[in-house]
C-alpha cells in the first residue's frame, strides 16, 4: 500500500486492507492532485484472482470507506481486469 500518502486515507483503507490481507491479497492506491484515489487489488501467489466480489460492490465498498474523508474513488482494478487485459 502506498506509504507516503496522508493518514486519514491510510486509515480509512486500512480495514479493507486488513480483510483482503487475510484473502492472500493486497491493496494499492494512488492519490492524485484532485483528491482522488486510483485503487489496485493485487492477488498473491495463493489467491484466486477470481474470488472476489464483482467490481461495482468493490467500488461501492471503497467509495463507504472514503465517505469520512476528503477522497473520491476515481478507479480501481482488480486481479480479474488484469488477467483479462
Amino acid at each position: 500500500m502506498s506509504q507516503d500518502g496522508p493518514q486519514d486515507l491510510k486509515d480509512a483503507l486500512q480495514p479493507l486492507r486488513d480483510v483482503l490481507t487475510g484473502d492472500g491479497y493486497d491493496l494499492d492506491w494512488a492519490l492524485s492532485p484532485a483528491n482522488t484515489v486510483a485503487v489496485k487489488v493485487i492477488a498473491g501467489p495463493d489467491a484466486c484472482a477470481d474470488c472476489l466480489v464483482p467490481q461495482p460492490l468493490m467500488a461501492a465498498i471503497l467509495s463507504d470507506s472514503l465517505s469520512a474523508t476528503p477522497y473520491e474513488l476515481e478507479s480501481i482494478e482488480l486481479p480479474a481486469d488484469s488477467q483479462h487485459a
